[in-house]
């Protein structure tokens, strides 16, 4: 096993903190950016779909409704853009966020938009 040091002195950590830092789950906070239509929200849709997060009703559900509106293949990137405009338009406005949490990790997803007139929101 590996023992924990304190990266601003030299001097070992107790086992007990030792276990305690064992114990906590990591953070992992995920910036998605890319071009406009690159597929960043299809990606952490599909991400969030492969984890469990997302029932396979509610992926058949964005699918009928996808298609009723002529953009079936943005099925998927429903998952993370849940505003109505964005689905019209098919373009990610606003920065979505999705919290996961496991039994060893804490993960936050933000899908940033990638066309150039919501950049600017996304930077503020």
């Amino acid at each position: 096993s590996k023992k924990v040091v304190a990266a601003t002195s030299k001097r070992k950590i107790s086992p007990a903190l030792q276990e305690r830092l064992k114990a906590q789950k990591s953070r992992l906070s995920m910036v998605i950016l890319g071009h406009v239509d690159a597929g960043k929200s299809t990606l952490m849709g599909q991400l969030l779909v492969q984890m469990g997060i997302v029932q396979k009703r509610v992926v058949t559900r964005y699918e009928k409704e996808a298609s009723e509106m002529g953009k079936a293949s943005f099925a998927l990137a429903w998952i993370m853009d849940e505003d109505t405009s964005e689905r019209e338009r098919g373009v990610t406005i606003d920065v979505a966020t999705k919290h996961v949490s496991t039994t060893t990790h804490d993960l936050t997803i933000l899908d940033a938009p990638g066309h150039a007139d919501y950049v600017p929101a996304m930077i503020a």
